[in-house]
């Protein structure tokens, strides 16, 4: 009976016209504080995922290869040039991006394999020798660091 005799008594207060504005104040300061934690939980969350990211670009490692693949070439069963590139790590999947020269190479075209990189390219043997083009520089992030 008490619970009812509360709820009437809050019901007719709030049916006074004079209590409006001091409800929908009461309810404005409610709202502003819950989008104050809303907004201080999401701030945290993406504290921690920037760090995350920062953790894993951190780890990436850079190998750069140009005339030590004179040797590694080799033609593919359609008749195309293949280079095998051999890395330091064995690469986590997907982490690993290749440039050709100032072209980045998309996935379609090399086969990670172990440490090892199998590469479709128009080079050949011989464009190895020099390496005024840049070289084939390897980014990837390692299953393990030895």
């Amino acid at each position: 009976m008490k619970f009812k005799e509360q709820f009437q008594k809050a019901w007719s207060w709030l049916g006074q016209n004079d209590n409006h504005n001091n409800f929908i104040v009461i309810l404005a300061t409610a709202a502003i504080i819950a989008g104050f934690l809303q907004i201080n939980t999401i701030q945290i969350k993406i504290d921690t995922l920037q760090s995350s990211i920062k953790d894993i670009y951190g780890h990436y490692t850079r190998e750069t290869f140009c005339s030590g693949l004179v040797n590694s070439f080799k033609k593919d069963s359609n008749g195309g040039n293949v280079v095998e590139i051999k890395l330091k790590n064995q690469p986590i999947e997907n982490s690993v991006t290749i440039w050709e020269g100032a072209l980045n190479v998309a996935p379609i075209y090399f086969k990670v394999t172990g440490n090892t990189i199998n590469l479709e390219t128009n080079f050949t043997a011989d464009t190895m020798r020099d390496c005024g083009w840049g070289g084939y520089v390897v980014t990837y992030i390692p299953l393990s660091n030895d």
